[in-house]
């Protein structure tokens, strides 16, 4: 198995076509065709259904998909580890985030890094929860920050930075500002992201005896936040969100004890994947950047 051979099976995999993947890949249709062939050959089995229509991944095929990503995003990294050590000021950092580190940390952070690796590009992944976690897994990101549990998979890596409140966030002036109890605010519309099954809003209410409220599941802030200030929806959101630009003016917290809990925020990386000098570098950054919220 080469890995030439390994990017040209990726590329059909992920174009379902082998013209689009020899578009991709620089390649004449038939070297890539036979480079596919190869190592279909070497492994005895058949990675692609092959029809007018494209190609299509076998059950063989989608087993070696998973492993090939991680020999491209390892064979990516190895590269970049090298020339960074060499002295390159270029590569890539792609990171997750939850909103509120975003907002909060991300610019003093990125700032930072930047004085040292002015042409690494950077990449976030607001959709933290399942997908980060996944795309950690596969070597997609290099780094994830965000709230939850020190995570039990043996390829994650969980590093704690800080602790912070949790409360129920709504617009300034909400109709249901005063409210004190979570039965005040049951049939009020509420958020919750998705994936996110550490803020179940069902289960807070099911543990104060109520019965579900309207939940909408959304992905980011610039789904979230407009239901907030037109809608009156309510979200558990971090209490240090208040202190982020443009929103301390927007929302405030509606003080009903039953939504108030404390969460940990953690650093998760992938175990089995050491970061480049850059992501290291980047990380670094954030670890001082997060850990400084704990002081607002």
């Amino acid at each position: 198995m080469r890995y030439s051979q390994v990017i040209a099976f990726l590329s059909a995999a992920e174009n379902g076509s082998i013209r689009a993947a020899a578009r991709q890949t620089n390649l004449s249709q038939p070297a890539l065709s036979q480079m596919i062939r190869r190592l279909e050959e070497d492994l005895g089995v058949l990675l692609l259904d092959r029809s007018v229509r494209g190609v299509r991944l076998t059950s063989y095929g989608r087993v070696l998909q998973v492993r090939a990503k991680l020999i491209r995003a390892e064979f990516e990294r190895a590269h970049m580890d090298i020339a960074q050590m060499k002295g390159s000021q270029e590569g890539h950092v792609a990171i997750g985030l939850i909103t509120s580190i975003s907002l909060l940390a991300a610019p003093r952070a990125i700032r930072a890094f930047k004085r040292k690796y002015p042409r690494v590009r950077v990449s976030i992944n607001d959709q933290f929860y399942n997908n980060t976690l996944a795309a950690l897994r596969d070597s997609t990101i290099d780094f994830a920050i965000g709230p939850g549990f020190a995570s039990d998979h043996p390829q994650i890596k969980s590093e704690f930075l800080f602790e912070t409140e949790f409360v129920a966030l709504g617009r300034k002036d909400h109709p249901k500002a005063r409210a004190r109890s979570l039965a005040e605010l049951q049939e009020e519309q509420w958020i919750e992201p998705v994936d996110d099954h550490a803020r179940d809003t069902g289960a807070m209410f099911h543990r104060a005896g109520l019965p579900d409220p309207v939940v909408i599941r959304c992905r980011s802030l610039s789904n979230w936040l407009p239901l907030m200030l037109e809608n009156d929806a309510i979200m558990i959101l971090p209490r240090v969100l208040l202190r982020a630009p443009g929103l301390a003016n927007a929302l405030q917290a509606i003080e009903v004890p039953e939504s108030i809990k404390r969460a940990p925020y953690y650093m998760f990386t992938n175990a089995d994947s050491p970061l480049t000098p850059a992501a290291e570098s980047l990380a670094r950054e954030f670890r001082v950047s997060v850990r400084a919220l704990s002081k607002i």
